[in-house]
């Protein structure tokens, strides 16, 4: 049985607690209808300084653009 590296460690534990804090993040949002992905986009077009592409608001996310197709659609019903 191969020991893992402090690198790989690390990452292990980078990895669970950027998950944590989505988690966290999603029940702190769920009771006023947000989720973390809906609530960065929120964000992002809030502080925009002029409208976004959905190609630059995609790459401000680090999403696919078909992604935030998706999330616009979701928002855009249920506002």
């Amino acid at each position: 049985m191969r020991l893992m590296s402090d690198t790989e460690i690390f990452g292990h534990l980078l990895h669970g607690t950027a998950r944590a804090w989505r988690q966290k993040l999603d029940a702190r949002l769920k009771p006023v209808g947000l989720s973390q992905a809906k609530w960065r986009t929120l964000m992002h077009l809030s502080i925009a300084e002029e409208a976004l592409t959905q190609a630059e608001i995609a790459a401000r996310l680090g999403v696919e653009e078909p992604t935030v197709v998706n999330l616009l659609h979701r928002l855009e019903k249920e506002s």
